[in-house]
């Protein structure tokens, strides 16, 4: 519904770009740049623009078939520094060939490699407690595995195992304990779930001693802790960008999570269309002044992780944000990135031919809907998404940031 093609992958260079620039790496791409520093590890997709065309022969001419981004796909798990798993021999990725244990010579803070310690799980519901990181009011490890009439636990409607990759419909065959166990973690600090109720013992924080289980010793607990669960540099670029950016559609659904040692995991990016004023239907919607603290924007409000972090760790937010101000997230630097790499590179041309197509002549000439496997007539006038077709949006940017 993005139609500039531009916020997506150009929002993934970006972050590629800050995190080299201000030496930002997760265990899995220090693994890689000491293996070889000119072979670049991702976090998020990485691409540029392309148009394509298609001919059945030599002797035919070039048909035009469309303007595209040519990324790389979220499951390329080498790319992502992700490593395969144990029982399978060493793989090669870019000509580097590597095995499981020489993770361990390597990096000074580990002893025995990675070997099933790499999960990376992808937020898929906005809605669910538990991308929320909520309970139900039950106890949360009976909302997390909670079984419904098909024997599918909870969990699964709302976090897909990206690495490794689960076949099962039911995900029995992915270890989730380790993402469970977090979860667990930020639930416990949910200030509105505070019982006020005796602790078991007395807990210190900073010099302050609780004996009561209340919002602030929830909020204590959150800040004191967190280093033992996450790393705080990515949790502060990523909160950054997605306040910055106004990546409404970040902070639950689409997010993703990695761990490399299964203690300390790394909020990472994906599907980022919905930004920059943009929201899940691709109208443009909010301006530049709308705040992630403001009412019935961005998805995932209730998220116990991302609102404690905004509270307790303010000093570092303004931080990280000054430092990345510096290195590229600033208003030229931005407008280079989406406007001159991204943008620029398909001429108007190609932008109201991909508007005749994606949005006119659907809405004109009915178009073929396939989902599920099934190919259904929609008739011209039934779906209208007239309103996405905004072109390259180059305008729209220089006055948004």
């Amino acid at each position: 519904m993005e139609s500039s093609s531009s916020h997506n992958t150009g929002t993934a260079n970006l972050i590629f770009d800050l995190l080299e620039g201000n030496n930002l790496h997760t265990p899995g791409q220090d693994y890689y740049n000491l293996k070889n520093p000119d072979y670049k590890t991702l976090t998020a997709i990485r691409g540029y623009p392309i148009i394509c065309f298609f001919r059945t022969s030599e002797e035919e001419p070039f048909e035009y078939i469309g303007r595209y981004n040519l990324n790389m796909d979220k499951s390329s798990e080498d790319v992502f520094g992700f490593l395969p798993d144990p029982a399978e021999e060493p793989a090669t990725s870019a000509g580097i060939a590597f095995g499981w244990k020489a993770v361990a010579d390597t990096l000074t803070n580990k002893t025995e490699g990675f070997a099933n310690t790499i999960h990376c799980y992808e937020f898929l519901n906005n809605a669910s407690n538990l991308c929320n990181f909520l309970s139900s009011g039950n106890d949360f490890e009976t909302d997390f595995y909670a079984l419904d009439s098909d024997n599918i636990p909870a969990w699964f409607s709302s976090f897909e195992s990206r690495y490794p990759e689960g076949e099962a419909k039911n995900g029995s065959d992915v270890d989730i304990k380790s993402w469970f166990e977090l979860c667990k973690w930020v639930n416990s600090t949910a200030t509105t779930e505070a019982t006020n109720n005796t602790l078991n013992e007395p807990i210190t924080y900073a010099g302050i001693t609780y004996t009561e289980d209340t919002a602030d010793y929830r909020l204590a607990k959150f800040k004191n802790e967190f280093t033992e669960h996450f790393d705080l540099n990515f949790a502060a670029f990523y909160y950054v960008l997605t306040n910055i950016l106004l990546m409404i559609d970040s902070r639950a659904k689409n997010m993703m999570m990695a761990t490399w040692d299964n203690q300390l995991w790394y909020p990472i990016f994906y599907d980022m269309d919905t930004m920059l004023g943009l929201n899940n239907y691709g109208y443009n919607k909010f301006d530049y002044n709308v705040e992630d603290t403001d009412a019935n924007v961005y998805n995932g409000q209730n998220s116990v992780l991302w609102n404690n972090f905004r509270v307790c760790f303010l000093s570092k937010i303004k931080d990280m944000y000054n430092q990345l101000e510096s290195t590229g997230l600033n208003y030229n630097g931005l407008l280079n990135n989406y406007n001159t790499i991204q943008a620029d590179a398909w001429n108007e041309i190609l932008y109201n031919e991909d508007a005749e197509y994606k949005y006119i002549r659907p809405y004109a000439e009915g178009y073929i809907n396939g989902i599920d496997g099934k190919a259904d007539w929609v008739a011209a006038g039934t779906k209208n998404y007239l309103y996405a077709a905004q072109g390259s949006r180059s305008m729209h940017r220089k006055y948004w940031l």
